[in-house]
């Protein structure tokens, strides 16, 4: 069964995924999305975060589940080579050691392209993320440039002396 996602604007309530897609949600990913309405910008929190910012639980899961895929994916895909040789190997314990063996080629393949894959879609992320941070700075008044220690509301009602 598949799983279908439509994530919607807090504010407007406009679909930022143009109705649902077929995906899910990662932990990978930028922390604030922006609404596409033209009308409304806002920008809303997501549940995912960079990896820069992922704790050591976070790093252990999201990895241990790179590994475990890479295990269960990569070793059934591996095993399929090693069925054509089945028929020409009468000793079980060779055959199963032919099956392992591929199994282990496969998961070794699977888990290499994914970290491959992986450090592409981590870059990615902190990039994108750098951008994000860059277009959501609030803009800095001229006066706490220069580190003063008086306040804005102090300097607007100022008394004249």
């Amino acid at each position: 069964m598949g799983t279908y996602i439509n994530i919607k604007c807090g504010k407007c309530g406009k679909s930022m995924t143009g109705g649902y897609q077929r995906g899910s949600t990662s932990m990978l990913g930028v922390t604030h999305i922006q609404c596409k309405s033209p009308y409304c910008l806002e920008w809303n929190k997501t549940n995912s975060k960079p990896y820069s910012q992922f704790e050591k639980s976070d790093k252990l899961i999201y990895n241990g589940g790179i590994v475990l895929r890479s295990i269960l994916i990569g070793g059934i895909f591996g095993t399929f080579p090693s069925f054509a040789l089945m028929d020409k190997i009468e000793a079980y314990t060779v055959r199963m050691l032919v099956l392992f063996g591929f199994a282990a080629i496969g998961a070794f393949l699977y888990f290499k392209v994914a970290m491959w894959l992986t450090r592409k879609n981590i870059s990615a992320v902190e990039e994108e993320q750098n951008t994000i941070n860059q277009k959501m700075q609030i803009p800095i008044f001229p006066m706490e440039k220069q580190n003063d220690n008086k306040s804005l509301i102090n300097l607007l009602f100022k008394k004249n002396k």
